[in-house]
């Protein structure tokens, strides 16, 4: 059951199935929503830099499963580190192609079929799964989720229910033979209560030795009329803009690093 925040979001159904991305990069860039997504490009970019070159320097791929992501803004930004504003120019221009794919393995995950399908004709997903996050998972996207050594569930954690987000981490690290990192975000304005200190890193990576934290805080775009009237409805003034809290897991090898 969605809690009272995710009810106040605004629904964007008819922009996340478009077939092509650029209604929704207009939508977000209007509501300033680069905020958040180059808060993820830096930091991420700042934490991975020399895990990739060594990857790249062994000609070993990275591998990526990607939830919850839509047109797959978060995966360029993990492969290419583009800004939100070159992620526009790419998306407007079908002839670009993302420089660094060759170095990368990425399986895609979302509830929009038109957004996965986007995504492989850009060739920037090796595959993708068309699912609510919450559903089961087939053996296949286990074995990928298994494997991969970047975990991102980006800008849709308000989605998950809490159990199922554990099983996600769970089984991204039940093989820790080499090292891994997880990006998630947290929204406070549209989770349950507001509960920030439910869903940090510590309490998914408890059972999980050898884990450390980091954390980077964003903006995250601005809130739209509806969902301003929609707070104010239930008492809530939240100012104009949402606060973006991005974190940032890095676990190191439990097991030999034999090649996978």
């Amino acid at each position: 059951m969605a809690s009272e925040q995710l009810k106040a979001k605004t629904k964007l159904t008819d922009v996340y199935t478009d077939t092509g991305p650029l209604a929704y990069w207009k939508w977000s860039d209007s509501l300033k929503y680069g905020h958040s997504h180059d808060g993820l490009n830096e930091f991420s970019s700042k934490l991975l830099h020399s895990f990739i070159q060594a990857r790249k320097a062994r000609n070993e791929k990275t591998k990526i499963v990607d939830v919850g992501c839509s047109y797959g803004n978060s995966s360029l930004s993990l492969m290419d580190q583009m800004s939100w504003k070159q992620i526009g120019e790419f998306w407007a221009n079908p002839s670009l192609q993302c420089q660094n794919k060759r170095h990368f393995d990425v399986t895609a995950v979302d509830l929009s079929a038109a957004a996965l399908q986007y995504g492989q004709r850009r060739d920037y997903f090796d595959r993708t799964f068309a699912m609510n996050v919450n559903d089961e998972y087939s053996d296949a996207l286990k074995q990928h989720i298994r494997s991969a050594d970047i975990l991102c569930a980006y800008m849709i954690l308000c989605y998950f229910k809490k159990d199922s987000f554990q099983q996600l981490v769970d089984l991204f690290l039940s093989d820790r033979r080499k090292p891994k990192y997880i990006f998630y975000n947290f929204t406070p304005a549209f989770q349950e209560n507001f509960g920030l200190l439910e869903w940090i890193p510590n309490v998914f990576i408890e059972k999980h030795p050898k884990c450390v934290v980091d954390v980077e805080l964003s903006l995250h775009r601005m809130f739209t009329d509806e969902e301003k009237k929609n707070f104010a409805k239930k008492g809530n003034s939240l100012g104009d803009e949402s606060l973006n809290v991005i974190f940032a897991v890095k676990c190191a090898p439990l097991q030999p690093m034999n090649k996978l």
